[in-house]
């Protein structure tokens, strides 16, 4: 039997003596969690990939093994999450597995070791939900509803501080941590100067940067994400960080392909270790709200160049296994992904993929392949304004295209808000308060109780004030069904723009293998003829050309020559303008190549519909409404602004309360009671040039 020496750290009972100096675990404000350490008598070789457990008694007279981690100096520690006051006791320690497989002979304590802790509670847990499948709640009973920012990294930890207590003070409770080289976050890689641990260990260094972090986090009332490896480690395409990467051969490591990372018996060895020790160090804290196993691992190469599908499912299947099996404090487990219909989903506890759209108020709302409600919670763990449609590159600089897709995502049901990626565009600048509006508008309209009993509808609103109409696209390049769109329909800001590409490949095999669209279908439906233009950002410099396919004619060609670029970057527009006769037609845009051709915007003569746009959720007693102008939603410097009417049918009788939602500062700007007789209901809406928010409810 193997000899292990067991002894408690000072800090939570008096009287005792510390057998580690106690800044070892200097983790910042009140612990929320009990802590046994123990020395083994022979420490031996690899220490980081040692499996001790340790058999804990809690209060309420349950056993239950938790996973010891290596500390340094010989010392491993085990963390207990402080769900209740009272005596924990540590009963015995054994190494081996967390099956009990291959398991040295414990070693029993004659009446155990014991822990009272009588300080503050761990915050609730968050898992999903008992009976609601796409929804969370607390271990507490209470519905948990995400709200909240990708902080993913930052070298100084004041940064997360001042982020955690803004975000805090907004009623934010989410926000996406990663744990990577650059932002001196990964304990198994550290950036030049300093040397990288060799494969089986860790930086200590980190490990317990990361200790201070969720004590942050957790003081501020927020849960974490904790992403534990990114697509660019393993990636020679996309955000390439593979030709740094510690395990490279190149570098002195044993991997020559980054897709063996997947299949490699030593890559999976390690990467057992690292997810083991995460479980281990900070699974007792319940600000970790899940592990997320992979941040986009579409881009790999191994799902990318070597389409090695099957490989990184069964990673995932496996490594989402073991987490579960090695973390007792049960976080949930999760990825991102693009492919909502992948069977890497199955063992993943939500849905979380990314969202970089061209048309952010339409796809906020849109969750591809996945239809609403889902077998399990969905929602955006990222979405940004990468390849957002403004009038002026000025626009996008100024942020104005960052919150308003947010907004959109409320709208929608079955899905769970959207997460902001631009942390350092919002954080400590002037779209902070945009920010925090959005964030507080949440509790007030009581979002997390109320999700479930609010239906989507389109409120009627009617401005004097019109506008051409304009149909912009929804995605900038992804794998999707050709789309059949009917633009009668599309007059209002419905979700089905979420599917009009922006890119239209050419009829190559590998595109169309894929899945990439290589046309489009727009049906008309017209008591007088009418003449459409459509506005293309680029025709490639190779050249395109289209074919107009009116009722399955397609006669009528367009093309676009080859003409070399000026710099990579440039783009190369063009027009293409046809006439659509009266009834209904369906006219096809077909891409013949030899280049893709990207939509920017299409345009109906003549038509025109109102200034302002709406969207909302309701119930029988409430009803929120997301409105927004057309034209100045995503401007720096809106030129105008427009007024006008927002009707709602069937509404019950009885006294209502309209408040209008301060989206600035987060407060309510004009609130009215007025009572209501039955039937539509006509609310005025104040002078919008950007957009505005309604929260309509009935007053009991």
């Amino acid at each position: 039997m193997r000899r292990v020496l067991i002894f408690l750290l000072a800090g939570w009972v008096s009287g005792l003596d510390a057998a580690v100096p106690s800044d070892a675990l200097d983790v910042g404000g009140a612990r929320t969690f009990v802590e046994f350490a123990f020395r083994p008598a022979e420490i031996g070789a690899r220490p980081f990939a040692q499996e001790w457990w340790a058999e804990i008694r809690r209060p309420d007279g349950t056993m239950r093994e938790f996973p010891a981690f290596f500390d340094g100096d010989g010392v491993w520690r085990v963390r207990v999450r402080a769900e209740t006051r009272g005596e924990y006791r540590l009963q015995r320690v054994r190494q081996g597995d967390a099956a009990g497989q291959r398991s040295e002979p414990a070693f029993e304590l004659e009446g155990g070791a014991t822990r009272v802790h009588d300080g503050p509670l761990a915050a609730p847990a968050v898992r999903r939900h008992p009976t609601q499948a796409d929804a969370f709640q607390r271990t507490d009973g209470a519905p948990y509803y995400p709200v909240g920012l990708n902080v993913a990294w930052a070298r100084d930890d004041a940064y997360y501080r001042r982020a955690f207590a803004a975000l805090s003070d907004a009623g934010a409770n989410w926000v996406r941590l990663w744990v990577v080289s650059w932002g001196e976050l990964d304990p198994a890689w550290r950036e030049e100067p300093v040397r990288s641990p060799a494969p089986g260990e860790l930086d200590l260094e980190i490990a317990r940067r990361w200790d201070r972090l969720l004590a942050d986090a957790e003081e501020h009332g927020l849960y974490v994400q904790v992403v534990l490896f990114q697509h660019g480690q393993f990636s020679t395409e996309v955000n390439p960080s593979w030709p740094r990467h510690p395990w490279n051969k190149r570098n002195g490591g044993f991997l020559a392909d980054p897709a063996a990372f997947f299949t490699d018996a030593r890559a999976l060895r390690e990467t057992r270790l690292k997810l083991r020790y995460f479980a281990a160090r900070y699974g007792h804290s319940a600000a970790v709200l899940a592990w997320e196993l992979f941040n986009e691992v579409h881009y790999t190469d191994a799902w990318k160049r070597s389409r090695r599908h099957d490989a990184v499912v069964r990673w995932h299947t496996e490594m989402a296994d073991y987490l579960r099996r090695h973390d007792p404090h049960g976080h949930l487990v999760t990825t991102s992904a693009e492919d909502l219909a992948s069977p890497l989903w199955r063992a993943m506890d939500y849905y979380q993929p990314h969202l970089y759209a061209v048309n952010g108020l339409a796809h906020a709302r849109r969750f591809p392949g996945l239809p609403l409600p889902a077998d399990k919670p969905v929602f955006y763990g990222e979405i940004g304004d990468d390849h957002q449609a403004f009038a002026a590159p000025e626009d996008k600089m100024s942020g104005a295209g960052l919150v308003p897709p947010l907004w959109a995502g409320l709208m929608v049901a079955g899905a769970l808000p959207a997460q902001l990626w631009y942390w350092d565009r919002v954080l400590d600048t002037p779209r902070w308060g945009e920010f925090a509006a959005w964030s507080r508008f949440v509790a007030q309209a009581r979002l997390a109780e109320r999700t479930h009993e609010l239906r989507e509808f389109q409120p009627e609103i009617r401005t004097a004030a019109r506008v051409p109409q304009v149909l912009i696209p929804g995605f900038h390049w992804a794998a999707r069904e050709p789309l059949t769109l009917d633009v009668a329909a599309a007059r209002d800001p419905l979700v089905a723009l979420a599917d009009l590409p922006e890119y239209v490949v050419p009829p190559r095999r590998v595109l169309l293998a894929d899945g990439h669209p290589d046309r489009v279908t727009l049906v008309f439906d017209r008591a007088a003829p009418a003449q459409v233009q459509v506005r293309l950002k680029d025709v490639g410099e190779r050249g395109a050309t289209i074919a107009i396919e009116r009722d399955g004619d397609g006669k009528e060609r367009v093309t676009w020559p080859r003409e070399k670029r000026a710099a990579k970057e440039t783009l190369r527009p063009g027009e293409l303008a046809f006439a659509v006769p009266a009834g209904r037609h369906a006219v096809t845009l077909r891409n013949l190549g030899p280049d893709s051709f990207r939509i920017g915007s299409i345009h109906i003569a003549g038509e025109e519909v109102p200034a302002l746009a709406a969207i909302g959720r309701r119930s029988a007693t409430v009803a929120m409404v997301y409105l927004w102008h057309r034209e100045g939603v995503m401007a720096a410097s809106p030129r105008t602004t427009a007024s006008g009417e927002v009707v709602l049918d069937a509404v019950d009788a009885g006294r209502w309360r309209i408040l209008w939602w301060d989206m600035e500062r987060g407060v309510p700007a004009q609130v009215e009671e007025r009572a209501h007789a039955g039937g539509a209901l006509r609310v005025a809406t104040p002078e919008i040039a950007r957009h505005a928010a309604v929260l309509i409810e009935r007053v009991e």
